[in-house]
């Protein structure tokens, strides 16, 4: 959030299902308590790809983003990681999550209110 721009390690072409914390911990407590199995993923119903998440964050924080001219991603990292919920989804019937904007939006404004209380120190 203090950086002048948001610098990407790789051109951001990577694609990763992103989860707002509200949905993830209502997920966990589902298993926990009324889970039939031992194995489920936690996660959200929509991928999208890391450039456009940071493009959402940029938004949010009017700063521009600039992905790596390097295409040969982060090693390692595979280029796509595609979850399913449906396992989870079937037994929870789970229809609706934050949506990635209104979930980005609500961290910056919690992430600027720490920021705040703890610089008055």
């Amino acid at each position: 959030m203090n950086n002048e721009v948001i610098d990407l390690l790789d051109d951001g072409s990577s694609v990763r299902s992103f989860c707002y914390v509200q949905d993830a911990i209502e997920m966990i407590w589902n298993v926990i308590i009324k889970g039939k199995d031992f194995i489920y993923n936690v996660s959200n119903n929509q991928n999208m790809s890391i450039l456009d998440l940071s493009m959402i964050i940029g938004e949010h924080l009017n700063k521009k983003v600039v992905p790596s001219v390097d295409k040969s991603g982060l090693v390692g990292n595979p280029k796509i990681v595609n979850l399913s919920i449906d396992k989870y989804n079937e037994e929870f019937n789970k229809k609706s999550f934050v949506d990635i904007k209104q979930g980005i939006k609500n961290t910056i404004k919690w992430q600027k209110k720490l920021n705040e209380k703890y610089q008055t120190y």
